[in-house]
């Protein structure tokens, strides 16, 4: 006996809902199937389309119609050449001369006539911190930045028929760590971290310091030198290192980024160079890749070279920082 006002019989599903349900999930594969077969489209020279499945694709060391020489007489193998992603500058052999930091208070004139003959490193960036011109960088107020008559030295140089190269001191950096805490490296407790020789550094993973870096580069290009060398390009090696509280991240993926950032700063064949002391977070290997010249003591010189091997052009690429003139490959005099 049926219950008074209700229906024990559910019946089947209402066509109209099956149907739909149908509709839905043929609608669903097909989105599915057009976005999987998209990665496999391919468009040849005349625009037609065509279907390159991986599992239709022919094996290693078949031939086909597109392997042998193709266009300009190029074979497969040419197109699996990878070219630098930043291409080394070619450099002369350096004769140069590391200038005094005010030099640019004496003038072009004596400048070239009595302090560099040949070849002159400028100071750009000094190890105190300070711009040794008026700087358009916009470094952080607190960092002394001289005005004036060195400006107008400083667009004569490049001007002149010589190498010049900017030497800019990159993270060791008291006025601008002192300036800005919150872009150097600090302890624990928030201060200000000092190695060895009493010297703040900027943090490299900082977005302020890479800006204020990027800027010199490329103002360094835009007066005209012909190279910028950077200097302390590195974390600090002296001092209570584990100390630093903010020092984490792939030390040689963040100089390496940076390096490559700095590059790209720069006009074309304007060189950029790094100096070496013996120890860092990047090999001489990398080094070699990344930069055109590597800047090393005399005394490590022999070593170092023998290091990068003899498909490193030392006499060109391997600049001695010593008090006397080499007699053979690039040196710059120092005192």
């Amino acid at each position: 006996m049926a219950t008074k006002g209700y229906s024990s019989y559910h019946g089947r599903g209402s066509p109209g809902k099956i149907a739909l349900i149908v509709v839905l999930v043929l609608i669903l594969l097909g989105a599915i199937t057009y976005l999987v077969v998209q990665n496999y489209l391919v468009y040849d020279e005349s625009g037609q389309v065509h279907l390159e499945l991986p599992f239709f694709k022919p094996k290693d060391g078949v031939d086909t119609e597109q392997s042998g020489d193709g266009p300009d007489g190029l074979t497969d193998a040419d197109f699996d050449r990878v070219e630098p992603e930043f291409p080394h500058v070619k450099v002369s052999a350096l004769h140069g001369v590391r200038l005094p930091d005010d030099c640019l208070w004496w003038g072009a004139d004596y400048i070239m006539t009595k302090l560099a003959p040949e070849d002159m490193v400028l100071a750009v960036k000094r190890t105190t911190g300070g711009i040794t011109y008026a700087t358009e960088a916009q470094p952080p107020q607190g960092v002394v930045v001289e005005t004036g008559r060195p400006l107008d030295c400083l667009k004569t140089l490049p001007a002149a028929d010589r190498w010049t190269v900017g030497h800019i001191v990159c993270f060791s950096d008291n006025a601008f760590a002192q300036a800005r805490t919150d872009c150097a490296l600090v302890r624990a407790d928030g201060g200000l971290w000092y190695d060895a020789a009493g010297q703040a550094w900027l943090d490299p993973t900082d977005p302020e310091v890479l800006r204020y870096l990027t800027a010199l580069c490329r103002e360094c290009g835009e007066l005209g030198f012909n190279e910028v060398l950077l200097d302390n390009f590195c974390y600090p090696a002296s001092g209570d290192t584990a100390a630093i509280a903010n020092d984490d991240g792939d030390r040689a993926q963040i100089l390496t980024d940076m390096a490559k950032t700095l590059r790209s700063s720069l006009p074309e064949g304007v060189a950029l160079s790094v100096a070496y002391r013996g120890s860092g977070d990047l090999t001489l290997a990398q080094l070699a890749d990344l930069f055109d010249r590597i800047y090393v003591p005399a005394a490590d010189y022999d070593a170092v070279a023998s290091q990068l091997g003899g498909q490193f052009d030392a006499a060109t690429r391997l600049v001695s920082m010593t008090p006397q003139a080499a007699e053979t490959g690039s040196y710059m005099l120092v005192q």
